[in-house]
């Protein structure tokens, strides 16, 4: 069955999620970017630049509509209600098979590790939302438009009754009126190629944040296995009262070992998270406490791991826990062992950036000399200094010494780091495959009437 949230069923409120925050979305990507949509893409003559007619129209416009005030409206308010408008039509055209996909894919991805459907699913998220839709968007806007125009005329009665004449004419008129504005918006999204920039700087920020999101969604699944030991106490407990006295006395306090685990992650992630990035947070971007994050990689994670294994293997013994909404598809199997293989072989790559930077700081803070004169002071008394920082210092120390063997290793760590990023990229695609097969296969499973699974 699906959950229900406030009595809404929890498919169709995400339904409705999506189709509110495309166009947030869109704008908020405008307005985070340093690239912007600009009303004139158009080349100037230096003759029109001097012709007193061209003249007097920019200055009235100047006047009229203020250039600053257009820019806002065209990357605010245009520009997403146009780039969401093909799958805005999506989403309304197939709301209740959309719901229904979601429960199906729910259903049948259970059976995938919770640290892989986090991490991978939020990395196939981060490729949909910042590299797909915005790449892809403008020129679907174009024929969505046309589209839009089509479902006018056919949900209209009286066009229908009129000649075929008129319904060409109508839905013409429609199209005209929609679709300039999307052609616009793509030809200067194209023409000035926004999406490339938008790809680099977005890519450039997922590089810092890649470490951060794979430790978090590690931390998040060990704090729910040190909880699940407290709920398997209490449901034990409950268990026993039921089978000896008939009665089941103690009841499992969810709401406090939600808390509970809640405290958890927040005390794992203080101690093994070495910083967060978001830029603009500060000078570089990063804001460190000197977390160890070989904690997590080299010992936390695998108690954790077999705490887990103990508990899942009572709950099978035992029976204590019945598996709702676990749905042992083949689909389910082949992807579960297809994200198992992409972590066991890529996964390593993301573990090495997060570790070695522990090791090199510790080398960089035996020149103390160096480190006051190259390395920014947020870092001095940090035992951990994230590895996209380390070549930028490595090089203050080749320019402040002359020493080459500091060029020599700035070298190395950046070929170090791009090649495991590049890995981690592949990983990525391969992901994204992979939750797009397991989505068209839960739409195509899926029925447009109203289902509940």
């Amino acid at each position: 069955m699906s959950r229900r949230i406030g009595g809404v069923l929890a498919v169709r409120l995400l339904v409705v999620i999506c189709a509110v925050a495309l166009p947030i979305y869109f704008a908020f990507i405008f307005a985070i970017s340093p690239y912007k949509i600009y009303q004139y893409p158009f080349q100037i003559y230096p003759l029109l630049v001097n012709n007193p007619i061209y003249q007097f129209v920019t200055q009235s416009l100047q006047f009229i509509l203020k250039f600053s005030f257009v820019d806002g409206l065209m990357n605010y308010v245009i520009t997403p209600i146009f780039f969401s408008l093909p799958w805005l039509l999506f989403i309304v055209i197939n709301r209740t098979r959309l719901a229904n996909t979601f429960s199906v894919m729910n259903s049948s991805t259970t059976v995938i590790p919770l640290r892989y459907r986090m991490f991978y699913g939020f990395t196939t998220l981060i490729v949909i939302l910042f590299f797909i839709l915005p790449t892809i968007s403008p020129i679907l806007s174009i024929f969505a438009g046309i589209i839009l125009a089509g479902r006018i005329v056919t949900m209209s009665d009286w066009v229908w009754k009129a000649g075929r004449g008129t319904r060409i004419a109508y839905g013409a008129l429609i199209a005209f009126m929609v679709c300039p504005l999307p052609i616009y918006a793509a030809y200067i999204f194209y023409s000035g190629q926004i999406f490339v920039l938008l790809a680099n700087w977005i890519w450039g920020i997922w590089t810092n944040i890649m470490i951060m999101v794979y430790s978090i969604a590690m931390v998040i699944v060990d704090s729910l296995a040190i909880g699940s030991i407290i709920w398997l106490v209490f449901a034990g407990a409950g268990e026993f009262e039921a089978q000896t006295y008939g009665i089941k006395m103690t009841e499992v306090p969810y709401k406090l070992i939600l808390i509970f685990q809640i405290a958890v992650f927040l005390v794992l992630a203080y101690f093994t998270l070495p910083y967060i990035y978001f830029p603009g947070i500060s000078p570089s971007g990063y804001l460190t406490w000197g977390g160890n994050p070989e904690l997590l990689f080299n010992y936390i994670n695998y108690i954790c791991l077999g705490i887990f294994g103990i508990v899942t293997l009572i709950i099978l013994v035992r029976g204590t826990q019945k598996r709702a909404g676990f749905n042992p598809s083949l689909v389910g199997f082949i992807l579960a062992g297809a994200f198992i293989g992409v972590d066991y072989l890529t996964g390593k790559y993301i573990i090495q950036l997060a570790l070695i930077p522990k090791y090199i700081s510790w080398y960089l803070y035996t020149l103390p000399n160096l480190v006051v004169n190259c390395v920014p002071p947020q870092y001095w008394f940090n035992l951990y200094i994230p590895i996209n920082e380390i070549p930028k210092i490595l090089t203050y120390f080749f320019i402040y010494t002359g020493n080459p063997f500091f060029l020599n290793l700035v070298y190395q760590i950046w070929y170090l780091i791009q090649t495991n990023i590049f890995i981690t990229l592949i990983a990525m695609v391969v992901a994204s495959v992979l939750w797009f097969f397991a989505f068209v296969w839960s739409f195509a499973k899926s029925s447009s009437k109203e289902v509940t699974f």
